[in-house]
C-alpha cells in the first residue's frame, strides 16, 4: 500500500515545461560527462558543466573541451530528431557521429582504425 501511495504521489507531481527542460539538460550533462569519460576525457563533471555553460576553459585540456562540446551537441541533435519522430537510418547515425567527432551534422565515414577505451592503469 505504501509503495502504491508513493507511486500515485509521484504520478501526480506537476511537471512544468521549465522543470522538464531542466531535467533534460541535467540528463544531457551527465550523459556527456560519463560518455566522454569512457574515451579518457579528464574533465570532472563540474568542469564539463562549465564548458557547456560557456565559461570553462582548461589549458592543456582543449581536446577534452572540444570532445565535451561536440558530445553535448550530438545529444541535443538526437533529442530533436526523436521529438520529430525521425526514423533511425544509417545516414542519421553517421550525422550523429559527425556531430560527436567534428561538431558538424555531416555524414562521417566510420572509423577504420583500432580504438582503445579506458583509463591508463585500469585495464
Amino acid at each position: 500500500m505504501s509503495i502504491e501511495a508513493d507511486r500515485q504521489a509521484i504520478t501526480e507531481l506537476p511537471l512544468t515545461p521549465g522543470l522538464l527542460q531542466s531535467l533534460r539538460e541535467s540528463a544531457r550533462l551527465h550523459s556527456t560527462h560519463y560518455s566522454t569519460q569512457i574515451e579518457c576525457n579528464r574533465l570532472t563533471e563540474t568542469q564539463v558543466r562549465e564548458v557547456i555553460e560557456g565559461g570553462g576553459h582548461f589549458p592543456g585540456r582543449e581536446r577534452d573541451e572540444y570532445e565535451v562540446k561536440n558530445n553535448f551537441k550530438a545529444l541535443g541533435f538526437v533529442e530533436t530528431e526523436a521529438r520529430a519522430n525521425v526514423s533511425i537510418t544509417e545516414t542519421l547515425i553517421r550525422k550523429i557521429h559527425g556531430l560527436a567527432f567534428d561538431g558538424v551534422a555531416k555524414v562521417n565515414p566510420y572509423r577504420d582504425g583500432q580504438n582503445v577505451s579506458g583509463r591508463k592503469g585500469q585495464w
